[in-house]
């Protein structure tokens, strides 16, 4: 009997000599796998819990989760999912369990809040996964505490809303693209204004084309970056012609919200800088052109009138010379003046009813004599009615247009003035029987500084001042001034002012 025990523990294997030899040390070493496996899941920081599909109870967790929660892990264990997320997150659990349909690998994640047993919370991301073992369900869920992430990004944003609330008070386009693709991340008041709010459609290469403005066409990457870092601001002066403004850039690279570096680019519109030098230069050429033959001719008399060799017959007339050259002088710089005025609106105005024929009667007097080949007619009724305007201004209108008539008539001949009601405006003309205007040209001679012949070898004098400041004394005053004239037939000027109502 005692041998057929015996072979009977050996043949099952129960026996103590045989489970010491077989089973034992293979579930040693499982067993210290396991806790060797327990103790790096308790060193984790996040959240670690097996949970029961599709009940979500809890099967087992990790230290760390007991720690954070406020529950001992016997009673962490006797919980649900359910009792530690809000209601919306665990259907969102039981939706992505339900869509996996069991099958193992599948993994999910979702950002929620885990409920402490004190009753607090904090913030959590999840991340789900599926497996199965002794043919069970199991769901391995790891949750991240993002408490501290979600401080800085919100300390991002805030300083990002911060710099956005400076960048959007700036009278300037700034922006900020990819380095490579050129796409848009980021674009101001300013820039939404000039190109609308599709921007984070198009990419920098749209606004700014190739050879058109700055950084975008002239600076690549390797301008901006060397070995991963960025390098100093490049700034840059262009013109843009979708826009027609200049732009003084400000291009550089920086670190992006996502840590990757992308372009910034502060476009500041300096076109009225631009025209102030376009001006500055005019003026310089206007001076060198326009002043230099009456300052050389007030010089010239004047020393032969200090050195005594004048005839007396000729003193009155060379001193009338002096005077005329003098006063060409002088108006050349008051119109300048004057214009810089009109166009800043510093040029203050005297409104009231001015008499039209009386007005033009008195400058006509005052070109009387001026040349022997031009004869000036006046054509005015004088119960034209009054207009409302600045007299002095006015007269400067009109004494522009009589001298414009005289000096592109070289030829001479009749300079016509004449005034007529039309409804509610009164409309005076300026006819000469000069050399005339080419039609490409009409649109342009109200430019400042702009003159039909605009050469070197030009034969009539000025700076081109005049009809420009007759433009915008007319503007203000309600009316509209243009001119009808073809080449060598002369040219009419016409100026509309609103009639005072009788």
């Amino acid at each position: 009997m005692n041998n057929r025990e015996a072979l009977r523990e050996k043949i099952i294997g129960l026996g103590e000599r045989s489970l010491r030899k077989t089973y034992y040390p293979e579930l040693q070493e499982k067993l210290a796998e396991l806790e060797r496996f327990r103790a790096l899941l308790d060193q984790s920081n996040d959240c670690i819990f097996l949970l029961s599909i599709p009940s979500l109870r809890l099967v087992d967790a990790n230290e760390s989760a007991c720690r954070q929660l406020g529950y001992s892990r016997q009673e962490l264990l006797s919980l649900s999912l359910a009792e530690l997320a809000p209601a919306e997150a665990l259907a969102t659990v039981q939706r992505l369990v339900a869509a996996n349909g069991g099958k193992e690998a599948s993994q999910e994640m979702l950002t929620t809040v885990l409920l402490r047993h004190n009753g607090g919370n904090f913030p959590a991301e999840i991340t789900l996964r599926l497996v199965s073992f002794d043919r069970e369900r199991y769901g391995v869920a790891v949750a991240r505490d993002i408490t501290e992430r979600l401080r800085g990004e919100e300390a991002l944003r805030t300083q990002f809303s911060q710099i956005s609330t400076i960048f959007d008070s700036l009278n300037a386009l700034v922006y900020v693209a990819d380095l490579e693709s050129g796409r848009f991340l980021y674009m101001n008041r300013y820039g939404m204004a000039m190109f609308g709010d599709d921007w984070a459609e198009k990419s920098c290469r749209s606004l700014f084309p190739e050879g058109e403005c700055g950084p975008c066409s002239y600076y690549g990457s390797d301008r901006l970056v060397r070995e991963g870092e960025p390098l100093p601001p490049l700034e840059s002066e262009s013109f843009n012609k979708i826009t027609g403004r200049w732009y003084r850039c400000i291009d550089r690279a920086v670190r992006w919200t996502d840590g990757r570096l992308v372009r910034i680019e502060i476009a500041v519109d300096i076109t009225e800088f631009k025209e102030i030098e376009r001006l500055k230069d005019e003026m310089i050429s206007a001076v060198s052109h326009e002043m230099r033959t009456p300052l050389t001719a007030v010089l010239g008399f004047t020393e032969l009138l200090l050195e005594g060799i004048v005839e007396p017959a000729d003193q009155k007339t060379h001193l009338a010379t002096v005077y005329r050259e003098a006063e060409r002088l002088s108006r050349l710089v008051n119109n300048f003046i004057d214009l810089q005025r009109m166009r800043t609106g510093q040029q203050l105005y005297t409104f009231r009813d001015i008499a039209v024929h009386p007005l033009l009667a008195e400058v006509i007097g005052q070109f009387a004599g001026v040349s022997p080949i031009h004869r000036l007619t006046l054509d005015c009724p004088e119960e034209l009615p009054a207009v409302r305007g600045d007299g002095e201004r006015l007269r400067e209108v009109v004494i522009n247009l009589i001298s414009n008539a005289v000096k592109y008539s070289p030829k001479g001949g009749i300079v016509a003035v004449a005034g007529r009601c039309d409804g509610e405006h009164v409309i005076i003309s300026v006819r000469d029987e000069g050399i005339g205007i080419p039609p490409e040209l009409l649109g342009m001679i109200f430019e400042r500084f702009y003159r039909v012949d605009n050469t070197d070898r030009r034969p009539f004098g000025g700076a081109g001042l005049g009809l420009a400041v007759v433009w915008e004394i007319v503007t203000a005053h309600g009316g509209r001034v243009w001119v009808e004239s073809a080449p060598g037939q002369g040219s009419t000027f016409f100026v509309q002012l609103p009639a005072e109502k009788q």
